[in-house]
């Protein structure tokens, strides 16, 4: 992600913007932006190091998605929601990459090099909603080097679910853990991976999934998608 190459620290202008008086939206979105810009490392490649009090402290309280790539090296950034379509949400980075979820499945992602150009969801939130271990099918879409679609469709069934308490920026929640096994179909291309596996979990109370750990491409392997603030 490029954001992870081109970040300055604005803690001092995170500090103006949040103590002046009437801002209009833009002029919130954009701090808000800049907010989890400045909680990054001045390192090669940047991370973000936000944590639950220093968002706080900086007066944020929008929703955050962050997502950890660990292929070919570790990347960390935080998404801000940017819009919703027919219950799709929209997440979008400081440099514009973007993260598509349909109840925190993974839609979709732009700008990550190696991208997911779309993802069935509907089977996979039907699974997760009636705890249903039967086998569906699923089937992903990236676009190859010849700036080709390459389709691959899944055979998906989920395991049996394992109580779990996780801790996402420093608060805990009761989940349910949810491993999901997806084979490639017999006749699939040479180059799509013949098995995958995503991790979901999700809140033991309501249908929001907390962490999880999605396949986006060949290349990126999995991603860690964690929803810090609703």
């Amino acid at each position: 992600m490029a954001l992870s190459r081109h970040v300055v620290s604005l803690f001092a202008i995170l500090w103006l913007m949040t103590g002046c008086g009437n801002m209009g939206q833009t002029d919130l979105a954009t701090s808000a932006t800049q907010i989890v810009t400045g909680l990054v490392t001045q390192g090669e490649p940047a991370q973000l190091t936000a944590t639950r009090a220093s968002l706080e402290a900086a007066g944020f309280d929008q929703p955050l998605l962050v997502v950890t790539v660990r292929q070919p090296n570790v990347l960390r950034a935080g998404f801000l929601l940017a819009g919703a379509t027919d219950g799709v949400l929209i997440w979008r980075a400081a440099d514009g990459s973007t993260v598509k979820a349909e109840g925190g499945v993974l839609r979709g992602t732009v700008g990550f090099g190696f991208d997911l150009d779309s993802a069935e969801t509907a089977p996979t939130l039907r699974a997760l909603s009636t705890q249903d271990t039967a086998p569906y099918f699923r089937t992903y879409r990236h676009l190859s080097g010849l700036n080709q679609i390459r389709r691959t469709r899944y055979v998906c069934r989920l395991q049996p679910p394992v109580a779990e308490r996780i801790i996402v920026f420093d608060r805990a929640h009761d989940t349910l853990k949810f491993v999901e096994l997806c084979t490639a179909e017999t006749g699939q291309t040479p180059d799509a991976d013949a098995t995958i596996e995503n991790i979901y979990w999700q809140d033991r109370r309501r249908p929001i999934l907390w962490r999880t750990d999605q396949s986006v491409s060949d290349e990126l392997g999995n991603a860690l998608f964690e929803r810090v603030i609703e």
